[in-house]
């Protein structure tokens, strides 16, 4: 069987949540199944350690649209069996073709503050797409397979529950931030991560523990001036230290040092 992959965030620079996700699943399908044939969809190409001898790295040129118009194209040309997008943007897929989606949440939808009209109305665009399109679906969590349901009536028997996975090789990193006592935030800075809660609650927390520290480690996003001025306005400065992005490599380290994790 000919399995297609849009890998296309394997090439991101600064690699956050989908990205990481992409590449860490994808390496693992590689090493685990060597039955079927990969053919990972990039507009450049991967670097060795994604390729094998079952796996064809399928080079689309192309920047704008990429996905919609690019990918597209090259699937309808030489269509595989089954196609997975890794995140809830599929491609116009031939009759023959099977998509499967990830739809990681749907923020945009119940925090539609959050975003811009054009980044709504494209999600919406796309994830309509995906649910009429799919044959299946991925959700990572049991509360956005439930959402899918409730707000887009998608059939349950549509939806597999697939739960992100902890890297086997954080558990060898021992190395320490020298940051001391902390509790750790990590994602973007922004509204839908309901940061400014996190800060209403730890200045409780520092006032009874002024020794632990908030560290968040994430690029800035939609709202992080607002997060800036309630971190003064609680009078935080001193205990809310922002690391901005964290490449994926130092994140072990930070997770297990830390006193927990918000």
């Amino acid at each position: 069987m000919v399995i297609g992959i849009d890998a296309s965030a394997i090439l991101s620079g600064k690699k956050t949540g989908v990205e990481v996700v992409t590449t860490d699943l994808i390496k693992a399908i590689l090493r685990n199944d060597p039955a079927n044939t990969y053919w990972l969809y990039t507009p450049a190409a991967l670097p060795v350690d994604m390729q094998g001898e079952h796996v064809v790295n399928v080079v689309v040129p192309g920047k704008r649209f990429w996905t919609q118009l690019h990918l597209s194209r090259a699937i309808r040309k030489n269509p595989p069996h089954i196609f997975w997008s890794p995140s809830h943007i599929l491609p116009k897929l031939p009759p023959q073709t099977k998509g499967v989606a990830t739809i990681h949440d749907l923020a945009w939808y119940l925090l539609p503050q959050s975003y811009t009209w054009r980044a709504r109305l494209m999600s919406w665009l796309t994830v309509r797409r995906a649910i009429k399109q799919g044959h299946h679906l991925i959700a990572v969590s049991r509360h956005t397979k439930k959402d899918l349901k409730k707000y887009f009536q998608v059939p349950g028997d549509n939806v597999a529950v697939v739960y992100h996975a902890l890297r086997s090789d954080w558990s060898d990193d021992n190395t320490n931030p020298n940051l001391g006592e902390y509790l750790l935030f990590v994602g973007r800075i922004e509204f839908r991560k309901n940061i400014l809660q996190v800060l209403k609650a730890f200045q409780g927390f520092a006032a009874a523990h002024p020794q632990v520290k908030l560290v968040l480690a994430g690029s800035p996003g939609h709202g992080f001036k607002q997060v800036q001025k309630l971190i003064k306005r609680l009078q935080l400065t001193d205990q809310v230290l922002s690391l901005s992005y964290v490449p994926t490599q130092q994140l072990p380290g930070l997770y297990r040092h830390a006193l927990g994790v918000v």
